[in-house]
């Protein structure tokens, strides 16, 4: 039984099976990567938000303080390189630190002493300390504010009037360019609270801003703070998780029953088929109703055809035995009663005892020709099927006969009408098997009467093969022996001395060389019809 849907390979579905509990847990641990990346980038959106903030505070101090002063900030602060064109109204800045591709600086240097800060940058920077060390009680950023020559003139740490120009950050700040840095954390900074956000981080975002007006630079801004460490938000995530846990174990479980049902479950239903088989059940073993893939379904058909093979072998043998046996013993239970009358009676007439021993003698004979028999019926049933073919579809020139030529010398002996049709009739069969075929045919015919037989060959058009009729005209055979001609043992001509395995021994030798032989039915005569594949030449 094929299933007219294309059936999965076993490979395609062990292959398929480990690909997905392999992608499990990479695929987990590529979505907590991107996840940690976001957490970085979330940092760094929050960060360039109260940077610009800063920013746009500082600089309104210092607009305010330079007009209270009546200080022209036209030619305050460094000339701004960026600012060549006319700068756009909106300035939206995105953010884009990747944990996969950005690099990784050390920490954040301690400043260092330098030049007095301005003194209109340190006094609007003493108005906005008190405001900056107020929000990082929420924010936890730490914010620094420098003038145009990067002295902190505003801090929510200790860094007042020191420089921090030799930062890579100031000094693009400095130029009108705002940046986004990862920098290791300094180990020496002690952990803090298990719920805070900085707990565990190893890294920290540092933003800076350029706080620019009417093309120059009037100093900059530099926020930093530690991301949300994957830790942090897992742990607060945790019923989530655990629903993804539970998730995953389903997953999991999904593809245990699957690979049960694709594979487990056909195997075991052919073990118990099997241990049917084995306990003397027939007809146990059948092909599976759904094998799932394309190697059980083939492995079950193939067991189940093997086992058929087995139970009519069996059943083939023990028929043979039974006929055999009773074969054997009508010759043999008359010759030992022969026997036992001659050795009871010494004194028998002479043409009595004749008539004994001529008995055994033909009885003897009959055992010798069923003997005989059942060597050729042997040899016959071990020749492989298409006995005349090598591996591979390739046939051996040896075990090729022209069938128009064997049976041109079959009629040439006489008695026989013979037809054959033109052109070669190539079939893979030696000449002698053939020969001994159509000959056991004709002597079939011979002893059930006919009084006048014929060969018949011609090549089917429709591309069935060589066909071969041999006919006779005798007296027919009837419709129930029809049914029962080909089996051993079974004649109708017993009490000549047939033995029942003519036509299974011609049966065995052509379906052993891949043809078929059938009775046909005609009104007038007796036909059988042997059918050969035609051989082209190589």
């Amino acid at each position: 039984m094929t299933s007219a849907w294309p059936r999965p390979r076993l490979r395609l579905i062990l292959a398929t099976v480990n690909i997905v509990i392999l992608l499990l847990p990479l695929a987990g641990l590529g979505l907590l990567r991107l996840y940690e990346s976001a957490l970085v980038r979330q940092t760094e959106a929050e960060l360039i938000a109260q940077a610009a903030f800063v920013a746009a505070l500082y600089k309104a101090e210092l607009v305010r303080q330079a007009a209270d002063s009546k200080l022209d900030l036209s030619r305050y602060g460094r000339v701004n390189p960026v600012a060549r064109d006319r700068v756009p109204r909106w300035q939206p800045r995105e953010a884009r630190l990747d944990l996969a591709s950005a690099p990784v600086l050390p920490p954040v240097p301690d400043a260092m002493s330098g030049p007095p800060a301005d003194a209109l940058a340190a006094e609007a920077g003493a108005r906005l300390m008190s405001i900056l060390q107020d929000a990082q009680r929420t924010t936890l950023a730490g914010v620094r504010v420098v003038d145009y020559q990067g002295v902190v003139v505003a801090s929510t740490g200790a860094e007042l009037g020191a420089s921090l120009l030799h930062l890579t950050e100031i000094a693009s700040t400095l130029e009108g360019r705002g940046t986004s840095t990862l920098r290791e954390r300094l180990p020496q900074q002690p952990l803090p609270h298990f719920t805070s956000i900085s707990r565990g981080a190893k890294l920290r975002v540092v933003v800076s801003a350029a706080v620019v007006e009417d093309g120059r630079v009037l100093g900059g801004v530099l926020v930093s703070r530690t991301p949300r460490t994957l830790g942090e938000v897992l742990y607060h995530r945790r019923y989530q998780l655990t629903l993804a846990a539970v998730a995953m174990v389903m997953v999991v479980l999904l593809i245990a029953v699957f690979t049960s049902l694709t594979i487990s479950r056909p195997v075991r239903a052919l073990i118990q088929q099997s241990g049917r088989a084995l306990r003397g059940e027939t007809g146990a073993v059948v092909p599976l109703a759904y094998p799932v893939t394309l190697e059980v379904e083939q492995l079950s058909e193939a067991v189940a055809e093997m086992a058929t093979d087995l139970e009519d072998r069996a059943r083939y043998i023990r028929t043979f035995a039974s006929h055999v046996s009773h074969e054997f013993k009508s010759p043999l239970t008359a010759i030992r009663g022969a026997a036992e009358l001659l050795q009871d009676h010494p004194d028998m007439e002479a043409d009595e005892r004749d008539r004994f021993l001529a008995n055994i003698g033909a009885d003897a004979a009959r055992l010798n020709r069923l003997v005989g028999r059942l060597l050729e019926l042997a040899r016959a049933d071990t020749i492989p099927h298409g006995g005349g073919q090598h591996g591979g579809g390739q046939h051996d020139e040896k075990a090729v006969c022209d069938a128009a030529d064997v049976l041109q010398r079959i009629g040439q002996r006489g008695g026989v009408d013979l037809k054959v049709g033109e052109g070669e009739c190539r079939i893979a069969i030696d000449s002698a098997t053939l020969e001994s075929i159509v000959a056991s045919l004709l002597d079939n015919a011979h002893q059930h009467g006919s009084g006048r037989a014929g060969i018949a060959c011609t090549v089917d058009p429709r591309g069935a093969g060589v066909v071969i009729d041999v006919w006779d005209e005798g007296a027919g055979i009837s419709k129930e022996n029809a049914e029962r001609i080909f089996q051993p043992f079974f004649t109708t001509a017993r009490n000549r001395g047939g033995t029942g395995l003519g036509l299974s021994i011609v049966k065995a030798l052509v379906n052993a060389h891949g043809g078929s032989i059938e009775l046909v039915a005609q009104v007038s005569r007796t036909t059988f019809r042997m059918i050969f594949p035609l051989v082209a030449h190589q």
